[in-house]
């Protein structure tokens, strides 16, 4: 029973699940997009996947509805695959902290030519 399972091994299961989940949906994306012919936008992808099924995400949508949120046009694989990501809420699940180092020494590598460690120990 699910009373015996304490909830923050009950939490990291869902997470878990979810995160599975999550990767059997992409992986059918990514089987269904190499027909596309890039740069493409969100429709052109969601007509390539018409003969995939359309699977629930995070139990409350499809990938067919990610997609229709989506009216970028992506100039490759990759971009479309991030943007998915993005709505299916990965940025979410990360360390606003960490993400924002991350941010702050990309730009500093886009500016300067300049990497600075990020220190693990102020994370």
């Amino acid at each position: 029973m699910s009373d015996d399972v304490p909830p923050d091994e009950q939490a990291e299961r869902r997470q878990r699940d979810r995160r599975e989940r999550q990767e059997e949906i992409l992986s059918e994306f990514e089987s269904a997009v190499d027909d596309v012919k890039f740069p493409s936008n969100s429709a052109e992808i969601r007509a390539e996947l018409r003969d995939a099924p359309d699977e629930v995400v995070a139990e409350e949508e499809s990938l067919g509805s990610v997609l229709d949120r989506l009216d970028d046009e992506f100039e490759d694989e990759q971009a479309a695959r991030d943007a998915i990501m993005e709505e299916l809420g990965e940025a979410e699940h990360a360390d606003p902290a960490t993400t924002e180092r991350e941010e702050i020494a990309e730009t500093e590598r886009e500016t300067t030519g300049v990497v600075d460690e990020i220190d693990e120990d102020e994370a």
